[in-house]
């Protein structure tokens, strides 16, 4: 079975803010090929959600909501995404798992805010 990955446009922008914050990370360390492989990771594991969605941890307390780990330099990154059908998957938010706060053993607190969500 393989599952179409949509990202919502506010997944979109949260690629879009990280791309440009990891431009600047960039520029200041002389690393230009972080951003390409930060992107190419984050690319990498959102196919894992075509063939294994539910393979992710759940989030929040809703079984069909899930969070995507995404192993990349010393934090990561987490996408946050619902299986909306047995033919879909939708991506509502991508950030760094530094950015995550974990409120209670059944899952993680999600807050989309200016610059990201978090």
């Amino acid at each position: 079975m393989r599952f179409a990955v949509n990202l919502t446009k506010e997944a979109v922008e949260d690629l879009q803010r990280l791309e440009d914050f990891l431009i600047e990370v960039a520029s200041k360390h002389a690393d230009w090929e972080l951003p390409a492989r930060a992107m190419d990771a984050i690319r990498r594991e959102l196919g894992v959600l075509e063939s294994n969605p539910f393979t992710c941890r759940i989030a929040l307390d809703d079984r069909l909501e899930r969070e995507l780990v995404i192993p990349f330099g010393a934090s990561g990154y987490v996408a946050l995404f619902r299986i909306v059908s047995d033919q879909e998957v939708v991506v509502s938010a991508i950030a760094t798992s530094a950015k995550m706060t974990s409120t209670s053993a059944s899952g993680t607190f999600w807050v989309r805010g200016a610059d990201h969500a978090r």
